[in-house]
């Protein structure tokens, strides 16, 4: 599922790094639209994993976030939070880089990316390898995918509609505008 959404910054310099901090990783609207479907999500019994860039991208969540969630980085006991999420302890997880590679979350079935990656290597084994794994111990058998794609910049739209491709390889992929109404993200 992407969520079409805009940015409000003002920032119009070609610094690829800047207009990710600026347009998606500061974007409110995003952060609450991740709040939200992660909301949801939990609160129908779906396992979450919520994947984000940079360390600040968690303190503009934890502003927003309505369910309780660990967070898995380079400084936390990243095993023992994927273990409390396996055995149901931990309904969500906020993670960086720390989680994409050597983490399997079994039971995940919904993956909320606010990721600005365009690389393949990196969206498949992030968003795609932590999502797609069938796991019969805990009944899944599938799991959604939630990225963001920022319209009214160039720059980002390219870099998502590539992050698209990947994701129809291996699945649907809906749209969802976002305007004045709330969206409804995992009905």
């Amino acid at each position: 599922m992407i969520f079409d959404v805009e940015s409000n910054s003002k920032y119009t310099g070609t610094n690829v790094l800047k207009n990710n901090q600026e347009h998606l990783y500061k974007n409110m609207t995003v952060a609450r639209l991740v709040a939200q479907c992660a909301a949801q999500a939990v609160n129908g019994g779906k396992p979450t994993l919520i994947l984000i860039d940079e360390l600040e991208q968690e303190a503009i969540l934890k502003a927003v976030m309505s369910v309780p969630y660990e967070f898995a980085h380079g400084g936390s006991d990243v095993h023992q939070i994927c273990k409390n999420f396996n055995e149901g302890r931990t309904m969500c997880v906020v993670g960086t880089a720390a989680v994409s590679t050597g983490t399997n979350f079994k039971p995940l079935q919904a993956t909320i990316s606010w990721k600005a990656n365009k690389a393949g290597t990196k969206v498949k084994q992030g968003a795609i390898g932590r999502s797609t794994r069938i796991d019969a111990t805990s009944g899944k058998t599938d799991c959604k995918i939630i990225d963001f794609r920022i319209i009214n910049v160039p720059l980002l739209k390219r870099h998502a509609d590539i992050r698209i491709g990947y994701y129809k390889e291996v699945g649907e992929v809906v749209y969802v505008e976002v305007g004045g109404q709330k969206a409804r993200a995992l009905s």
